[in-house]
């Protein structure tokens, strides 16, 4: 295949180099129209080579033009978008905007948006809500979240539901204090006292008879009111076979 095909490519070389077609049609011994056809192939796929070998140097470019911009913007990606938005203000001289943006994450519309004015301005009302959930969470010392807030928002006769409230919370940076999970401590690893000894392993004090030794401890299991009533099965199959527990 590969002797064909340079076969075909010398016979358009000919071509090329001002021969006749009729003459290299006599010499080679093939038809005058399959050597047009040969000529149109290698001339189209000429062409789309030339086209690839153009995308793939526009993709490096940019590929490298990514990379600059990473470089420069590596601090920046993971800030606020108006931070974001301010990077894009002072590197869009050196590169398109298109690739800037996505590369920050953001799309051409809203940072147009931002240049116009029209984002990142709170109107009026927004202000007035935004002082009053700040007077609200700091009454409270920081312990209630956007539903708490909303609803005495509303009780006090304001508008603002509780989504709103939270993306002024998040806004404004202000973050409830969530109080610790309860968390019983039954056991204390890190005490410096003796352990006492296991009187068990003594073969005087081996029982001999059922309920004759008794062993305790103390757990704690956090129960479901469903969980409750199959520990009280639990505890009355345990209780018939000679041992006892006891829980609240």
């Amino acid at each position: 295949m590969r002797k064909y095909d340079e076969y075909k490519q010398q016979a358009v070389k000919k071509i090329h180099d001002g021969q006749s077609v009729a003459s290299i049609s006599r010499e080679l011994g093939v038809a005058e129209s399959l050597l047009h056809n040969w000529k149109r192939q290698l001339s189209v796929t000429s062409s789309d080579a030339t086209q690839e070998v153009i995308i793939l140097r526009k993709k490096l470019r940019e590929a490298e033009m990514e990379r600059d911009i990473l470089k420069k913007a590596a601090r920046n990606l993971r800030q606020k978008r108006v931070i974001r938005y301010r990077f894009i203000d002072e590197v869009k001289g050196n590169y398109p905007l298109a690739l800037v943006c996505r590369v920050m994450r953001v799309s051409k519309s809203t940072y147009h948006a931002y240049v116009s004015g029209k984002t990142y301005m709170l109107s009026t009302v927004k202000v007035e809500l935004s002082t009053q959930v700040k007077q609200v969470f700091w009454a409270h010392r920081r312990r209630c979240g956007s539903r708490r807030i909303a609803a005495e928002l509303k009780a006090q006769g304001v508008r603002g539901g509780r989504f709103q409230v939270r993306s002024l919370m998040r806004r404004l940076a202000l973050e409830a204090i969530t109080p610790r999970r309860f968390r019983p401590l039954t056991t204390d690893s890190r005490h410096t006292v003796q352990a006492s000894p296991n009187l068990l392993l003594d073969k005087k004090n081996a029982a001999s008879q059922p309920a004759e030794v008794i062993v305790g401890d103390i757990t704690y299991l956090p129960l479901s009111p469903k969980q409750v009533e199959l520990f009280g099965k639990l505890a009355r199959h345990i209780q018939q076979t000679n041992c006892r527990l006891g829980g609240r």
